[in-house]
């Protein structure tokens, strides 16, 4: 029997089959050790060329020239329409900051294994599970360095932008940004269009606002996910400014006095002063992406319900 046609058939059959299932994990190993990206530290010169590029350039800047500007929508109880007059002239980054941005800061000021007091972010993954078990460390992702860093609180946005010689703009001064000389509706026009809008939210919710005229809430579907801040070039402002519709709402330095959740309760005169938050998010509706928009969140708050992130100005 051992030296049959048919034994010998089977077990060269068994030992092929053995051979391919050894292959095949061993494949399998290797793609899930590529997975597994480790991060590479940088070296303090490519530190040193990211900060001065930052610092001492107007690289990928905008300038805003100075004149008179409509600002507000009657629509928006806090913010009617009005005409400004900027005084003097400013900068203000064309792309939010980027996860890349935020990574190269914390090397470069030694918080990248001691980051953050407010709850820490993982690139990637924005499980507030995973913040309230106090870990403490940025993990980086190589396919989202482009994305806008997110959840990140005022104090955090204020400490980066002072590390490059920069600030965060006021409200008026991103609005200006985002409208331009026109006074425009939203970043690229007077008219909503979802081709502009829709890698910040729901395309077949939008796209049967404009088509019907009603909302279809069935038809909402989420992205749930921020894009590349160089991306939806259609999209961008008069000024040559991206994702001022979406991508992540930003802080600003201006100020209102806040009404919510327990501190509608209180008598205004006695509740604290919020920073006020500029522009939708990938999650926003379409109100969120007129520019004239805004709510208002306490300096320390850094939860990724909101989705908030930032870009810096310069004088």
């Amino acid at each position: 029997m051992l030296k049959s046609p048919m034994f010998r058939r089977l077990v060269l059959g068994l030992m092929v089959v053995a051979a391919v299932v050894i292959v095949g994990e061993g494949c399998a190993k290797k793609k899930r050790r590529k997975k597994k990206k480790d991060y590479k530290v940088p070296t303090q010169e490519e530190i040193s060329r990211w900060r001065d590029r930052l610092r001492n350039s107007d690289h990928n800047m905008a300038v805003i020239p100075a004149g008179r500007y409509q600002l507000g929508d009657n629509t928006f109880v806090g913010n009617r329409k009005r005409f400004v007059k900027l005084e003097a002239p400013f900068k203000i980054d064309k792309f939010e900051v980027t996860n890349h941005d935020w990574w190269m800061f914390l090397f470069a000021t030694n918080k990248s294994q001691d980051y953050f007091a407010a709850p820490p972010v993982v690139m990637g993954d924005y499980d507030t599970d995973k913040w309230a078990q106090g870990h403490k460390y940025f993990k980086y992702d190589y396919d989202r360095a482009k994305h806008p860093i997110r959840a990140i609180g005022y104090d955090e946005a204020q400490m980066f932008c002072k590390f490059v010689r920069k600030r965060l703009p006021t409200a008026d001064e991103w609005e200006i940004a985002a409208r331009g000389p026109e006074g425009l509706r939203y970043p690229w026009g007077n008219k909503y269009s979802s081709a502009y809008w829709k890698t910040k939210a729901q395309t077949s919710f939008m796209m049967s606002i404009e088509t019907t005229g009603r909302a279809d809430s069935s038809s909402i579907i989420y992205r749930h996910d921020t894009v590349a801040v160089d991306s939806m070039p259609e999209g961008q402002s008069p000024f040559g400014l991206y994702h001022m519709g979406g991508n992540v709402s930003e802080w600003t330095t201006s100020q209102v006095t806040t009404g919510h959740g327990e501190w509608k309760k209180v008598k205004r005169s006695e509740r604290p002063k919020s920073q006020v938050v500029k522009g939708g998010s990938f999650y926003s509706r379409q109100k969120g992406s007129l520019a004239a928009q805004y709510f208002d969140l306490l300096p320390n708050t850094a939860s990724d319900v909101f989705r908030v992130g930032f870009r810096c100005a310069r004088d």
